[in-house]
């Protein structure tokens, strides 16, 4: 006999398998790249936070990040601690130096995303935008110059862990003075329009330079507006193109439609090793115009954020509103079927009384969280009954019996 469909039949069967969609790992899907840039030096500035780091004599033990995107250039500023008010205490007088920026893009954290932030947003008049919550991609710059800054910094403390806040400084001139692929020249040389001085001795030149005149100022600013940052602006374009190019190449590209039933990736550090890797379903509602997707969850309701295609996860049956969804209160006690070796639970509902307690397979809870809680609860571990035991089992049965059967005779 042949079975011509038999490859495609099997995939269909598998990918309407429940716990297959739980628990196995798929392949990451991938909007295309879209690369965040500036035309303008000080026009966008990225930003994040490296610590906790160790505790200084001068008591700081975090480190402020920001990165002008336009030019690369960096700002590295030491914390006490990570709080609003040191935040944005610290990003001010960087905005009184390099002017009032139009962006101001972070991730989601609270030193971030708080009432002080936002006061200073309105009074400033600078756009906060915000990535998406557990991607920190979306904030690419940020987290690699965290990664750089680090690295900089151990490479000058030579082992002096408590003193790391005294080489800041000397790390941050340091990154402005490397050459950037992005635009191919230094972050120092794009923000002020000149080369950053060498280290020599200077009191031994004896040719005294003339001041610029107010003509060759305006003429030098003219230069760099319709000439430097334009060429500037077509290098970092390129430069941004390969880099897509690169990226949606390299990395496997999704689009969900309105109506796919999906499941959502849990994040490794916010699950156990033998918690469910996808929970769900959930349905596509629509895309946004940054590429992220809203959900609605089996109840109706939409989620209360946006989703990365690469936290997503198609799945072959198609998402269902159901009439017959309850909220579980508590999971109050269990049962073990000896002959399918499988558990069923008794399920106390939220807002019933206990006379509407019912059993419940495992297959039925949507999430196996309330089940993993009763287990802690009762101290104790499911009891897995493998075909050998349970055979062992049925064989002693017999044999007691027929035992029983000889005595009686």
């Amino acid at each position: 006999m042949h079975w011509t469909n038999i490859k495609k039949e099997a995939l269909a069967l598998v990918q309407k398998c429940i716990p297959c969609q739980r628990f196995n790992i798929v392949k990451t899907g991938y909007n295309p790249l879209r690369p965040v840039h500036a035309e303008l030096p000080g026009d966008h500035w990225a930003i994040d936070l490296a610590g906790e780091l160790p505790l200084t004599k001068r008591k700081n033990c975090y480190l402020l990040i920001m990165i002008d995107i336009c030019s690369r250039f960096v700002i590295l500023r030491p914390l006490e601690d990570k709080t609003a008010e040191s935040v944005v205490k610290a990003i001010i007088p960087v905005f009184c130096d390099f002017g009032i920026p139009r962006t101001l893009q972070s991730d989601n954290g609270k030193e971030f995303v708080n009432k002080i932030m936002t006061r200073f947003k309105i009074k400033a008049g600078f756009d906060h935008r915000l990535i998406t919550p557990y991607h920190p991609q979306g904030n690419g710059a940020a987290e690699r110059t965290v990664g750089t800054a680090m690295k900089t910094i151990k490479k000058l403390v030579e082992g002096v862990n408590d003193s790391w806040d005294l080489f800041v400084s000397s790390a941050q001139l340091a990154i402005n003075n490397k050459v950037s692929k992005r635009h191919n020249a230094t972050p120092f040389s794009v923000m002020f329009g000149r080369k950053m001085n060498d280290f020599k001795n200077f009191n031994e030149e004896t040719k005294e330079k003339t001041p610029l005149t107010p003509d060759q100022i305006q003429s030098r600013i003219a230069e760099l507006k319709e000439v430097v940052f334009p060429a500037i602006n077509e290098k970092t374009m390129q430069t941004i193109k390969k880099q897509k190019e690169t990226f949606d190449a390299t990395h496997k590209l999704k689009d969900f439609k309105i109506g796919n039933s999906v499941r959502l990736k849990i994040n490794a550090p916010h699950r156990a090793k033998m918690d469910v890797v996808n929970e769900g379903p959930y349905q596509v509602v629509r895309k946004t115009d940054q590429g992220t997707y809203v959900l609605r969850d089996t109840m109706n309701q939409l989620m209360t954020r946006h989703f990365q295609p690469s936290e997503l996860v198609l799945v072959a049956d198609e998402h269902e509103v159901l009439d017959d969804v309850y909220d579980v209160e508590a999971v109050v006690d269990h049962k073990l079927n000896e002959s399918t070796n499988k558990y069923t639970y008794k399920v106390k509902w939220l807002n019933f009384d206990d006379s509407h307690n019912t059993w419940e397979p495992a297959e039925n809870f949507l999430s196996q969280k309330c089940i993993q809680t009763y287990w802690k609860r009762i101290g104790q571990t499911p009891r897995v009954v493998t075909k050998r035991q349970n055979a062992q089992t049925n064989k002693s049965n017999r044999k007691r019996r027929k035992s029983n059967a000889r005595k009686n005779a």
